[in-house]
């Protein structure tokens, strides 16, 4: 058996031989197994909603907050399971699950069949423990992905989810902080740290460049670069654990280099420390300025 919340177990598989210790499960499957339990009008919500919709939830690399100029916003997240509710329940968040009011926006199908809240629901929940650049990434990632829980799930822009954040009351909680966030989002996205990237290059008054920029290769295959100045054949290229673990990786990614310096590009590549240490991003946003100068067209 495995304990989910207060009075509340979850029957589990037989264990292999020799072993006596029940699943360890996240507190977003913890929500999901609970939300039948409460009834109809209770669905998984608020962080463990974002977990299971694959938002990003970014906790530590404070550092970042006073790169963007930003406020130190909240560091924890709570790890109880979290539930969102419609109609008149009271608060709750004595016990080992959090217990909050919703908005009433619909709700999807989720994980085992469990009821959960929508992305834009999620998005707003999630604002006061996800300020700042992690906001911004929370919903890039939305955008990236769509709106739908499964499949088929269509890319979206800034504009589409304002659009949608307009219908809702001007009260409505988390929506002035969800607004601000997607004001300082970008289409096509495809990770946190491309996300910290272009808003440190953006913050140090680069011009804003292409996320994810379609390049066809001499080999007659495709490379995406993480940034770009399309015009000026400039780019970042952000390089994180998988380049350095995986000799396979390593080694397409410095034949995709090749091909892309032989077509003219100049491609930058900026590892964790060149965006943590002051002076290493002092002197890769230095070489990206200089970069971008000398490639410039004359108008």
């Amino acid at each position: 058996m495995t304990h989910l919340a207060h009075t509340y177990w979850a029957r589990t598989p037989t264990q292999p031989t020799g072993t006596d210790d029940a699943p360890v499960l996240l507190p977003a499957e913890r929500a999901a197994l609970l939300q039948p339990l409460f009834g109809p009008d209770v669905a998984v919500g608020g962080i463990s909603a974002a977990q299971l919709w694959g938002i990003p939830v970014m906790t530590g690399m404070n550092w970042a907050q006073e790169v963007l100029g930003e406020r130190a916003g909240p560091a924890f997240i709570d790890p109880r399971p979290h539930l969102s509710f419609c109609g008149r329940r009271r608060h709750q968040g004595r016990l080992d699950l959090v217990l909050r009011q919703g908005l009433g926006l619909p709700l999807e199908n989720g994980l085992w069949g469990c009821r959960v809240t929508g992305a834009i629901e999620t998005l707003l929940a999630i604002q006061p423990v996800l300020p700042g650049w992690r906001s911004v990434v929370a919903a890039d990632y939305v955008l990236a992905t769509g709106l739908g829980y499964h499949d088929p799930r269509w890319p979206l822009a800034p504009e589409d989810l304002l659009a949608l954040l307009d219908r809702l009351p001007p009260r409505t909680r988390g929506r002035a902080a969800l607004r601000l966030a997607l004001h300082r989002c970008a289409p096509n996205v495809w990770s946190p740290m491309e996300t910290l990237l272009r808003l440190i290059l953006v913050h140090a008054g680069l011009p804003t460049p292409t996320p994810n920029a379609p390049v066809l290769l001499p080999n007659g295959s495709r490379a995406y670069l993480d940034l770009a100045w399309e015009e000026e054949k400039v780019a970042v290229e952000y390089n994180g654990e998988v380049h350095y673990r995986d000799r396979k990786a390593y080694g397409d990614e410095m034949h995709r280099l090749a091909q892309l310096r032989r077509l003219g590009w100049a491609v930058h590549i900026a590892v964790l420390e060149d965006l943590r240490e002051r002076r290493r991003r002092e002197a890769m946003l230095r070489e990206i300025r200089g970069s971008l100068a000398r490639r410039a067209r004359p108008h």
